[in-house]
């Protein structure tokens, strides 16, 4: 090797493509947790929704 190669520096081909593996599968646990905490705001919020409805019926039926 001469100087000129031995200068230079950088990523090689296999360490760029472990790291896009390494982000390909932290993106796909993170795609699943987010996923699951959609649902779960989904789930509460139509909680919310029912026992509001629930409640003014109570107070209609008490006010008629």
């Amino acid at each position: 090797m001469n100087k000129s190669q031995q200068d230079q520096r950088g990523f090689t081909l296999i360490e760029v493509m472990i790291i896009v593996c390494i982000v390909g599968i932290l993106t796909s646990i993170a795609t699943v947790q987010f996923s699951e905490y959609i649902k779960k705001g989904a789930d509460k919020s139509a909680q919310a929704d029912a026992r509001l409805l629930l409640l003014n019926a109570v107070a209609a039926s008490f006010t008629d």
